[in-house]
């Protein structure tokens, strides 16, 4: 009787012990581990650039977490994570332009390690930049007044915007839309050759410059603003004279000189001259005798005058 009870006793005490012993630790050193998740990115998203991959962590009893470990591909990305929230910085632009698997591993503080379900995300980071032409004006046109400037631009994901250039400086805002075009007022600029070109940009900031078109502004010849020089050179200032002299003057203009006026005390003496050398006859017994003023008036086309001194 004795033996039975011993016997029972000893069967109760092992029976208890397996009911409070450990468990072996699930999906240790595998995947599938409910203790560990992967909670950015998504699995089946995009990324590019430089994104951030996280995971949380649950622990199992009393364990504690040591760290976590991130896996590109099972390969570590970046050092292990010893502190919670759990993260690490990736440059998808290091990864090929593909499908690509996340994990994390978690480290517990007796050293077992819990793998994460996989997380697949693609990869994509465009580095095609735009292709851009201007379309019009042609290379090599004469132009005048305003006119639209037009480009033709295209990309492999799309293109954002087409900004056109004069000389190397903006002209008006970038077009954001195709057609893309812009007005130009070439009054703007001075007669003579001008550079346009059209630089094109996507969205992830690839830029490409057309090749350059020459065009030839010519707007009419600006207005003459530049009045003549003159001066007269006989009488001297000063001297006597008497009976009929001569009157001379020297004139010039940027452009040309079309008469000289001379005048006697602010009053016409003869006729506009209108070719050099310029001079008129004086008749000096028409005048009294007391000093007097001799001025010459030279004028241009573009009506400017001067008054000689």
């Amino acid at each position: 009787m004795n033996k039975r009870i011993a016997r029972v006793a000893v069967l109760l005490a092992m029976v208890g012990w397996s009911l409070i012993a450990p468990q072996p630790a699930q999906a240790q050193l595998g995947t599938g581990s409910p203790i560990v998740t992967v909670t950015s990115p998504a699995s089946g998203s995009t990324v590019s650039g430089t994104v951030p991959v996280t995971a949380s962590v649950t622990s199992v009893g009393a364990l504690t977490v040591a760290g976590v470990q991130f896996k590109l591909d099972g390969n570590n990305l970046g050092a292990e994570d010893t502190t919670a929230p759990y993260s690490v910085s990736w440059n998808t632009t290091t990864a090929s332009n593909a499908s690509h698997t996340l994990t994390a591993v978690a480290r517990d503080s007796l050293g077992m390690l819990w793998t994460s379900d996989p997380v697949t995300v693609t990869v994509f980071n465009d580095t095609t930049p735009p292709s851009v032409s201007i379309t019009s004006p042609a290379s090599g046109t004469i132009v005048g007044g305003t006119i639209s400037v037009t480009a033709s631009a295209s990309d492999n994901v799309g293109v954002v915007g087409v900004q056109f250039l004069l000389d190397g400086l903006n002209t008006g805002a970038e077009a954001a839309a195709a057609p893309y075009s812009a007005s130009w007022n070439t009054t703007t600029a001075s007669n003579g050759s001008h550079s346009l070109t059209a630089v094109a940009r996507d969205a992830a900031g690839n830029r490409t410059t057309s090749a350059p078109v020459a065009v030839t502004v010519s707007n009419g010849a600006p207005a003459d603003m530049t009045p003549p020089a003159v001066s007269i050179t006989s009488p001297a200032s000063g001297a006597r004279v008497s009976g009929t002299v001569t009157m001379t003057a020297n004139a010039s203009d940027n452009i040309g000189v079309v008469g000289v006026q001379f005048l006697l005390d602010g009053v016409n003496v003869g006729a506009e001259v209108t070719a050099a050398p310029y001079s008129a006859p004086w008749d000096t017994t028409t005048a009294s005798r007391s000093p007097h003023t001799l001025t010459a008036v030279a004028r241009d086309a573009a009506g400017n005058r001067t008054t000689s001194a």
